[in-house]
């Protein structure tokens, strides 16, 4: 188990950085000033160490820009982002989180998302910048149910 991570809300001095950690992982970062609001850097003391987020669409939220320091992966910092930011949804009245992966979905499967067909998703999800343009039609969608 990794040592405990903290969370704090993303602002756009650090835009840079969160881009440069994305890209990085392979993932978009072209709407990342749009979503700036939405995201939190994952600390373990004074070091960022991840990044990820939810959007916020009514009561359903989208998984955003997950990402982990290359030297930390493998050690459960991962699991504990995700973690923490499942309970921020629910705590946010969150019903369904939705998210879109190219590499991640055994990961995703063992937090207890499954996976869906795109159509099967809310509007609102349909029409994020994420699923519409960002995202190839060959990502996998997955569903977690939050109770």
């Amino acid at each position: 188990m990794p040592e405990q991570i903290h969370l704090q809300r993303a602002t756009e001095k650090i835009i840079p950085i969160i881009q440069k950690m994305l890209q990085e992982n392979d993932l978009v970062i072209e709407d990342i000033p749009q979503i700036i609001d939405e995201l939190f850097l994952a600390y373990k003391g004074s070091k960022i160490i991840g990044i990820g987020g939810v959007e916020h669409h009514g009561n359903v939220g989208l998984l955003r820009s997950i990402a982990i320091e290359s030297s930390l992966r493998g050690k459960g910092y991962g699991t504990a982002l995700c973690n923490e930011l499942i309970a921020k949804a629910k705590d946010d009245g969150i019903n369904e989180l939705f998210l879109l992966t190219l590499t991640a979905e055994a990961f995703f499967g063992r937090l207890g998302f499954e996976r869906i067909e795109r159509t099967e998703t809310p509007q609102e999800m349909q029409e994020t910048t994420e699923f519409k343009t960002l995202c190839p039609v060959s990502s996998v969608c997955m569903k977690l149910k939050l109770e």
